[in-house]
């Protein structure tokens, strides 16, 4: 993640400012996934943050695409483990 966004930060596209915002705002959003599931132990607002999260990272990554393309690919390993995570996260939620 951390390459993704230098790429996309070093870059001289003069429209990377959105894809920066949403980087930053899906960031956010994993940082509340760790806070509802593990501080406030709300498997339920762990589930949908991590559905808003998921949106928010192939939005990122469409957004990537335009800027440079090797970032998304080096997005590839993060949204497979946020969608594992998830279904990690749905098992949790139908299992209580």
């Amino acid at each position: 993640m951390g390459i993704a966004f230098y790429l996309i930060w070093i870059s001289k596209y003069k429209y990377k400012k959105l894809a920066v915002v949403i980087f930053l705002i899906q960031l956010i959003f994993n940082a509340l996934w760790t806070l509802f599931f593990f501080g406030v132990r709300s498997i339920l607002l762990a589930f949908i943050d991590i559905i808003i999260l998921e949106g928010l990272i192939i939005l990122t990554m469409y957004e990537f695409y335009k800027v440079n393309k090797s970032a998304v690919y080096l997005l590839i390993p993060y949204i497979l483990w946020v969608t594992f995570a998830l279904i990690l996260n749905l098992a949790l939620l139908v299992l209580n």
